[in-house]
């Protein structure tokens, strides 16, 4: 039996019914996309004792999908439990710290549009739930699996089973949302990569009906023991009928994690007492810290843990995943409703890998941070030295884990910048912190909210599609142009004037351009002279269209002894050295040629930058008694950067004009097209674009015309820029003139 005919495609099949499968559906439903969802599991059939945190940036996406609220009605943790993390020597002994009502959320918060839930995963995946079986564009199939998939022409076919037997259905694209041991991305060949193993954790989901009425300290829903044993064993509660969800992260050395007999000792010791408790399931689980590499294959995407795996500690394994889903799920909307360009898909993997990457670094030090790191032998003892040891252990325990536990700064301090569908203005976001966050509107960022005079969120009043919100309505601008070239685009976009005192110091600019997942895409204080060039570069339509992925596939040759010669996949970056005084100049400098940031800076001494998935590409260290670099000298003679398209070199060469950065030298060399620079130490830079679309017409190339002038054309970078604006293809532009033969003669430069 099959569903699929030639006349039925179905926009997307996603696979995996589980919250980031759930919200990509959501998100293509509320841009009016039809999804269907493939779920392995009946309906009702929750996983226990997994994720407990909705983090605040998640449930501003609920709110926007009209299921926070049920979310927090569905919590089956009550009242008789203080939503608080509290470090304990055991449920009889002794508080060492306490971060009172930390996971309680019960005010609104002025800078986001909703409040973080702490509830456990049962009652989220029932709201999700809930609400895609109600959803009238969602299609969500319980009982199915995906057993294979086939690329065609223009779909894919996706083959799965259900009670009926073997089907297959066609689709667009196809999400894959199944989970950390993904088959669809083993069948792709796609490995993770980053530290497997970084921890062994044992977990079970337990039911104790007595345990609450002997905590003798108090019914925390949140527990760590911090005692000689050393543990690192946790308990939270799942509901307020018995249902806990006790932990060991790391397990003990010398303990098996999937034996209970053993982990109902290592609890018992740690609760204090023995008690009657029941696993209803548990065991083993590998903590890894993974990033795909390709988050995109062809019509294929991966999302959430089939892209990625985190330390649990942090609370943002299913978070991220929720971030993937709307990421995603916008863009492909926009591609399948005739709006979205043909660079928007791919923008999802490079954003998402930059959100990603410095998440996983915080939760890396979190999990170090575990309690048996902060144990000092006597903390249990019931003694003055014992109550000193608490005081001091729990200050160092308040002052390092606050962060963890209201990571305010990570949930909505991550951003896009440097995105190929963000246009920057040249500003830099704030630096990331995991606890404290701070509101920024520089292009990439998430927009900054309010809550207006009639008690409504900003956010609210954004809509589905892009937002152009003025922030000073006073100012009267004209945004007709810009509307009407949104409709020309088929863009849906709402103009937003809202009256609130500090709008426009808080967005840095009379207009802002949101994005439908609530990123600034653009701000500037007049509508420009081309709305639309900034709407096709948002749309993935405009300067970036032509960009062309890079093929990092490792290249395997034969050497002269007939064994395989492995090649690097990539240049990694270059280390440039600095006199100390010329540090600062320097590295400012990259920052601004490059729109790079740094991953990592000593000041005065040493900076790693960064402008994509590497995590540095130039490194320049400040070097004291270095010797002045003669012109001619051997070695290294430029750097060379390549840009995606023609648009983009042009773009970088207009911005970098306005600063006073100027090319020496523009020349059409054949294979490319270049701008040369000098940094503040004279080291020279070249800002290139490809002529060529493959390699295949590059080789040709090299062949038959390069041997005729290896040197290039030189060409007039104002004349170039003019030409490019008034609408000359790229394709000619980048064409190089024949001049004749032209000589290598004696070099200076390369």
């Amino acid at each position: 039996m099959s569903e699929s005919t030639a006349s039925v495609t179905h926009p997307v099949v996603i696979a995996g019914g589980g919250p980031v499968g759930i919200a990509v559906a959501l998100e293509l439903a509320s841009q009016g996309v039809r999804p269907v969802v493939l779920e392995r599991r009946d309906r009702g059939d929750y996983y226990p004792a997994r994720t407990n945190l909705t983090n605040l940036r998640s449930m501003e996406h609920f709110r926007r999908w009209g299921i926070a609220d049920r979310l927090r009605d569905n919590d089956p943790v009550g009242d008789d439990f203080v939503r608080s993390a509290t470090y304990v020597t055991s449920l009889n002994g002794y508080v060492v710290a306490d971060f009172p009502r930390v996971c309680a959320f019960e005010d609104r918060i002025p800078f986001a549009s909703d409040r973080p839930e702490f509830a456990p995963n049962p009652a989220i995946e029932k709201t999700m739930h809930d609400a895609a079986t109600e959803h009238p564009l969602i299609d969500i199939r319980f009982g199915h699996t995906v057993t294979a998939f086939e690329e065609l022409d223009d779909s894919i076919r996706v083959s799965y089973t259900d009670a009926g037997g073997h089907h297959t259905i066609d689709a667009a694209y196809l999400v894959a949302a199944d989970g950390s041991g993904s088959q669809i991305r083993h069948e792709l060949g796609i490995q993770l990569q980053g530290e497997p193993d970084l921890v062994q954790a044992s977990f079970w989901h337990i039911f104790a009906p007595g345990l609450k009425n002997r905590m003798q300290l108090g019914r925390s829903s949140f527990f760590w023991f911090i005692n000689e044993f050393r543990d690192n064993a946790g308990l939270i509660a799942q509901d307020s009928d018995g249902h806990y969800q006790f932990a060991m992260i790391p397990v003990p050395s010398d303990m098996d994690p999937d034996d209970w007999q053993a982990a109902r000792q290592v609890l018992y010791r740690n609760v204090g007492f023995e008690f009657d408790v029941e696993a209803l399931s548990g065991g083993r689980v590998r903590i890894h810290s993974l990033l795909t590499p390709e988050f995109r294959s062809g019509r294929i995407f991966l999302a959430g843990d089939a892209a990625h795996q985190i330390s649990p500690l942090g609370g943002f394994g299913m978070n991220l995943g929720i971030g993937d889903a709307v990421d995603l799920g916008w863009k492909l909307a926009a591609v399948l409703n005739g709006w979205g360009g043909p660079a928007l898909l791919d923008s999802y993997g490079l954003e998402r890998s930059a959100v990603i990457s410095p998440i996983q670094e915080e939760c890396i030090a979190n999990t170090n941070r575990n309690p048996a790191s902060f144990t000092i032998d006597g903390i249990s003892d019931d003694t003055p030295e014992g109550a000193a040891l608490r005081s001091q252990v729990g200050q160092f325990i308040n002052g390092v884990k606050q962060q963890e536990f209201v990571s305010f700064g990570a949930q909505l301090g991550t951003h896009y910048h440097g995105s190929p569908i963000v246009v920057s203005d040249g500003t830099e976001p704030p630096a990331l912190s995991q606890g404290d966050y701070s509101p920024s509107a520089s292009p990439g960022c998430r927009a900054p909210h309010v809550w207006l005079a009639d008690d409504t969120s900003l956010y609210d009043h954004f809509g589905n599609g892009y937002c152009l919100l003025i922030t000073r309505p006073e100012s009267r601008i004209d945004t007709a142009a810009f509307e009407t070239a949104a409709t020309e685009r088929g863009i849906p976009l709402e103009v937003l004037a809202p009256r609130h005192d500090g709008l426009r110091d808080l967005y840095g600019a009379d207009l802002a351009l949101i994005r439908p997942d609530q990123h600034v895409a653009w701000r500037a204080d007049a509508v420009p002279a081309d709305p639309g060039e900034i709407l096709d570069i948002v749309r993935g339509a405009g300067l970036h269209a032509h960009s062309r992925p890079m093929d990092m596939a490792q290249q395997t040759l034969q050497g002269d002894s007939g064994a395989a010669i492995v090649s690097p996949v990539k240049f990694a970056h270059a280390v440039l050295r600095t006199p100390p005084a010329q540090f600062g100049v320097m590295v400012g400098w990259y920052k601004t040629v490059l729109g790079a940031h740094a991953s990592f800076e000593v000041p005065g001494a040493l900076a790693f930058l960064t402008y994509d998935d590497e995590h540095h590409r130039i490194a320049i260290g400040a070097v004291p008694e270095l010797a002045e670099r003669p012109v001619l000298a051997v070695g290294l003679d430029h750097l060379a950067f390549t840009y995606a398209s023609l648009g983009d070199l042009i773009s970088t060469y207009e911005r970098l004009r306005r600063l006073d950065i100027h090319p020496y030298r523009t020349i059409n060399h054949g294979p490319t097209l270049s701008f040369y620079y000098r940094d503040p130490d004279s080291n020279q830079i070249e800002l290139q674009v490809d002529v060529f679309a493959t390699t295949e017409e590059v080789n040709a190339f090299l062949v038959a015309e390069f041997p005729k002038n290896p040197i290039g054309v030189d060409v007039d970078a104002e004349e170039l820029t003019q030409r490019f604006h008034s609408g000359v293809p790229a394709a000619e532009l980048l064409k190089r003139a024949d001049v004749g033969t032209r000589k290598l003669g004696k070099l200076n430069s390369i």
